[in-house]
């Protein structure tokens, strides 16, 4: 069976569109007293639905940490210790130099610099030191929080925030009885800890920690990241991360690539969505990646796998499956169906008070069956399919296609990553590109 045909639109269950109507008439915005009013309220609603209250914050930080942010973070920290320091800085300066010369605004420049020195973790010479100090980035991360860097680093943010109270600041630092050298350590290992998390940062208003074997290096231009054409939704309550660590692992031996993301843990209530996990692929790679969530899900019958999102499509009634950027420039998958829903409830239930719409749904239930159609009609209309809904209009080729064992193999090895050039082999071009993409 093609993944096209695996596929379950959200809307062939009708009681998936009574949880929407309910969220819709007793819903309110973060948790007060308003009542949904737009798609976007809607969406925030959708996202944390169904949560199920059975693990606290700390107990999915303490597995986010254990399964992918220190992992993944000592893996960049290896990468960048085998580097040239100055070489690779003086790369990134050439960069910088083309950037300033641009005919553009300087407050473009301004934002493609800032941008280029989070990226590259410039500069690298600046934070040499750390690596004679520390073997890997957990070492960092536990001399951050048990000498109380957190509480520095807050300092240090306000003096640079706030001009005015830098004098009151500095008595605060100064009371720590630190010498210029040690402040100054300390400084840099937070600046440098920072940077290191922000290439896993998936950008403003975006949610998730994000993985790919490009977040794992600075610079490696042999591995283009995977395009989104198309993600599946994986929902394990806190197993969420053992089973993307399994997957990242299985991806890895067959040395083929991906990019997915997760929940982070360390971010207020964002462990509560059910879009805890987020695998994102092209229509070539999607079978693959679909085996090897089947496959794990098999070989691991201990991890306990809930519902995905309400208005994703399923497969196997655990995955979950979208698609991103239906409209150009348009929003994620969940906030433009969502949108949609909001939209169409309304229209359908325009003379319903909000609060009668389930006892309006007993006496005339082929309401259910008018708000079914005015969603797929608006899905439609925007590019999805009326179908499946959750994926775009005229892919059925594209995900027709089934691989056999044999074939799964096959395109690992044409996925196979090439070398990573010397340091002194990369020109400006090369490294901009990257960093660019």
């Amino acid at each position: 069976m093609s993944i096209y045909d695996e596929i379950k639109s959200p809307l062939d269950n009708n009681e998936t569109l009574k949880k929407i109507l309910d969220i819709y008439v007793n819903g309110r915005v973060s948790g007060g007293s308003k009542l949904i009013e737009n798609g976007e309220e809607l969406y925030k609603r959708l996202i944390d639905y169904d949560y199920e209250q059975e693990d606290s914050q700390d107990n999915y930080a303490d597995k986010f940490y254990q399964y992918i942010k220190l992992p993944n973070l000592n893996k960049l920290y290896k990468n960048i210790s085998k580097m040239d320091f100055k070489v690779f800085d003086s790369q990134v300066e050439n960069i910088r130099k083309k950037i300033e010369s641009q005919p553009i605004s300087e407050m473009e420049k301004k934002e493609r610099i800032s941008e280029l020195y989070f990226k590259t973790i410039y500069p690298l010479s600046r934070f040499k030191f750390l690596f004679k100090f520390f073997e890997n980035y957990s070492d960092i991360d536990k001399v951050y929080y048990e000498q109380g860097l957190v509480y520095i680093q807050n300092i240090l943010d306000n003096i640079e925030l706030y001009p005015s109270l830098e004098q009151e600041n500095m008595k605060k630092l100064q009371e720590l009885n630190l010498t210029e050298q040690q402040i100054e350590m300390r400084r840099r290992l937070i600046e440098f800890r920072r940077k290191m998390n922000h290439k896993f940062f998936g950008g403003d208003g975006v949610m998730g920690f994000h993985v790919n074997p490009q977040n794992l290096h600075i610079y490696d231009i042999d591995r283009k990241r995977e395009n989104d054409e198309l993600k599946f939704y994986i929902n394990a309550g806190i197993d969420t991360y053992k089973f993307a660590s399994l997957f990242q692992e299985r991806c890895e031996s067959l040395d083929i690539n991906y990019y997915f993301k997760v929940v982070n843990a360390d971010k207020y209530e964002e462990y509560k969505r059910n879009d805890r996990m987020c695998i994102y692929t092209e229509f070539k790679d999607a079978d693959t990646f679909l085996s090897i969530i089947k496959e794990l899900k098999e070989q691991n019958p201990d991890i306990k796998f809930q519902k995905p999102p309400l208005l994703a499509g399923t497969i196997d009634n655990f995955i979950g499956v979208g698609t991103d950027h239906i409209t150009k420039g348009g929003r994620s998958y969940n906030v433009q169906m969502s949108n949609i829903c909001f939209a169409s409830i309304t229209k359908i239930f325009e003379k319903v008070p909000r609060e009668k719409i389930f006892e309006t749904i007993k006496i005339y239930p082929e309401m259910i069956d008018k708000l079914k159609n005015e969603i797929k009609y608006r899905a439609k209309n925007i590019g999805l399919s009326e179908d499946k809904i959750c994926i775009k209009e005229g892919i059925e080729q594209k995900l027709g296609q089934n691989q056999n064992e044999s074939n799964f193999k096959n395109q690992s090895q044409q996925l196979r990553r090439g070398k990573i050039l010397d340091l002194e082999e990369i020109t400006t071009e090369e490294l901009e590109l990257f960093w660019r993409e």
